[in-house]
């Protein structure tokens, strides 16, 4: 592949990546993921003063000092096959990026919870049930590799969703 197409598909990438609101969320979903978000929100702060956080609809999201990178996508393919490229929003050094969605019945993911190294930062996965239902949390923390204030960021963020959820594996 060329360098102008490279070029040209991490611009586009990074167009895409741009959050797009969803249509129309209820004020139930937020409700559900208020007192979660309060809690998470409590962990960043202690050790990121400076992050940034929302909670729109599903969906509660935090970072800080992060930047989009271009890696090899997880993804599941056939032995030999190519399994491209992604943008990624992740950590730069000192920083933390942090998803948590509430979804629905719990479907089987393409990938097992923990942690992956994805080159430029480690990222874990977890799917926690929540307690007395059917739904479940997605919860993706990226941070950079050798950060302890990160790891510590990890470790909290588990003791913080164990309230809410039934237990969640380190």
């Amino acid at each position: 592949m060329s360098i102008t197409k490279r070029i040209f598909l991490v611009l586009a990438m990074c167009l895409m990546a741009v959050p797009v609101a969803q249509a129309a969320s209820s004020a139930d979903e937020s409700k559900q993921l208020n007192p979660i978000h309060a809690s998470v929100k409590k962990v960043a702060e202690k050790g990121y003063q400076d992050s940034a956080d929302y909670l729109f609809g599903r969906t509660a999201h935090f970072e800080q000092n992060t930047i989009p990178y271009v890696l090899e996508a997880m993804v599941k393919v056939p032995v030999g096959v190519d399994p491209g490229l992604e943008v990624v929003r992740g950590p730069r050094a000192g920083g933390y990026w942090l998803e948590v969605e509430l979804r629905d019945e719990f479907h089987p993911y393409p990938r097992a919870e923990g942690k992956s190294d994805r080159g430029e930062f480690l990222e874990y996965v977890y799917y926690p049930q929540l307690k007395g239902g059917k739904q479940h949390l997605y919860i993706v923390l990226r941070i950079p590799k050798d950060d302890k204030r990160a790891t510590a960021l990890h470790d909290e963020l588990l003791n913080a969703v164990k309230e809410f959820t039934t237990p969640v594996a380190g």
